[in-house]
């Protein structure tokens, strides 16, 4: 029996994507048999459930919907979603496509939090040193050039002044 993380290790998913996933399949699986439940409520998948799981996600890297690709399954294995028409089977998948949706979304932004935590520093870091450059640049330009306090105006030279002679 596997537990969620041999399933994480042997689909290359992360939990949310594994827990997704039985999601969507929880009805073929307990109807296989390929699903259980162990110690601490841990779930628990059979060797045929992981062969189910790893059909689902190749249907769905082939681009299938998850709600399809169990759809598919479900066909293959000839059993019928129990009890529903298709518009209900319909909401179902919906629902199911929602769950997987918002899992997600909730990976993709704790990851940018994690991103954004590992550049804030660096951000930081490169903010300082571009206005220490700046201000040594601006030291530099500053003191190399001539000072200029009245400039001369337009005929006019930068001679001093003669001084009066008393005769």
């Amino acid at each position: 029996m596997l537990e969620i993380v041999d399933l994480i290790n042997a689909l290359g998913l992360s939990r949310a994507a594994v827990y997704n996933r039985l999601e969507v399949l929880k009805a073929v699986l307990a109807d296989q048999n390929a699903l259980r439940r162990g110690a601490n409520n841990r779930v628990l998948v059979t060797a045929e459930g992981l062969q189910l799981l790893r059909a689902l996600e190749d249907k769905h890297s082939a681009g299938m919907s998850l709600a399809d690709a169990a759809s598919q399954i479900r066909d293959d294995l000839g059993m019928e979603a129990v009890g529903m028409d298709d518009s209900t089977r319909r909401i179902r998948d919906l629902e199911i496509a929602q769950i997987h949706m918002r899992n997600t979304l909730d990976d993709l932004e704790s990851r940018l939090g994690l991103l954004e935590l590992k550049i804030e520093p660096e951000a930081r870091m490169i903010e300082r040193r571009s206005a220490s450059l700046l201000r040594r640049a601006f030291r530099r330009i500053s003191g190399s050039a001539p000072s200029v306090q009245n400039p001369p105006k337009a005929g006019e030279t930068q001679d001093p002044p003669l001084s009066e002679s008393p005769d």
